[in-house]
């Protein structure tokens, strides 16, 4: 009986050859960037309804996506039932002549429609990034409403008589028609604020304008009475060292910001 070796050498032929693996082609390349988050965005569709819940009724409108832009559908609750809001085409005109400004019926960008505030009685009032007016929507035509244009770093309550904002930690009551403020909330925390926008990139651009940011998770109670709004705490999160720089009207710089991980 012969003994075998604990431990063998392996032979020439089993030695492993040097990785080399094969060019990657342009065409290649192209296609893994079209899979970037930035390049599919967009591309499904209707992932989520939000509501706007249209004064005390049991009706809702919401924005639908379609093959050609975006459609206002307002649905019965009660029913499950939907129809469109209105003829967008004819909005679309009758806002673009109010307000001096194009809008694209399949692109409207309304960031508000306010059919209580009329009643529902066939009008509504329609806030836009860029014009607001008070509509008929059985003749279509709007008449403009300077004093309702939309300020993105507040959130207006429903009956126009005042706006939140976010404040550092806290938030903050604008009254529409003096400008007058008073302080809504006062046990804020640095990085456990009301409203506060989580840390991300989009966060650090407004910290570099010097803006506090939209207030975010932020809704209103049909009544105007009630503020629903969230928290986010962020105390435990680690901060990230930053460096900005290539700024057109900033020096660089460093900093730091929160940024949640796994």
């Amino acid at each position: 009986m012969s003994a075998l070796p604990l431990l063998a050498g392996p032979p020439e032929a089993a030695a492993q050859e040097p990785y080399a693996p094969e060019k990657v082609t342009r065409a290649a390349y192209d296609q893994a960037a079209s899979l970037l988050s930035r390049n599919v965005q967009g591309t499904v569709r209707n992932v989520e309804v939000v509501p706007h819940w249209i004064g005390d009724r049991d009706e809702f409108w919401y924005e639908r996506d379609t093959d050609q832009g975006t459609e206002i559908v307002i649905v019965d609750a009660a029913t499950g039932g939907k129809r469109p809001a209105f003829d967008q085409e004819r909005l679309a005109e009758a806002l673009s002549q109010a307000t001096d400004t194009a809008h694209d019926p399949l692109d409207l960008g309304i960031v508000s429609l306010d059919f209580a505030l009329d009643g529902g009685a066939g009008g509504a009032v329609v806030r836009t990034p860029t014009a607001a007016a008070r509509c008929d929507l059985e003749t279509y035509t709007c008449d403009a409403l300077p004093g309702f244009a939309t300020d993105p770093l507040q959130l207006a309550a429903p009956d126009r008589s005042v706006a939140a904002f976010a404040r550092s930690p806290d938030v903050w009551l604008r009254d529409l028609e003096d400008g007058a403020e008073r302080q809504l909330s006062r046990d804020g925390e640095e990085h456990f604020g009301y409203g506060a926008l989580p840390g991300w990139s989009a966060k650090l651009q407004l910290l570099r304008q010097g803006l506090e940011g939209p207030l975010t998770g932020a809704s209103w109670s049909p009544d105007s009475a009630k503020l629903l709004i969230s928290r986010t705490d962020e105390r435990k999160v680690g901060a990230y060292p930053t460096w900005t720089c290539c700024q057109p009207t900033a020096a660089p710089g460093r900093g730091r910001w929160r940024n949640g991980s796994p």
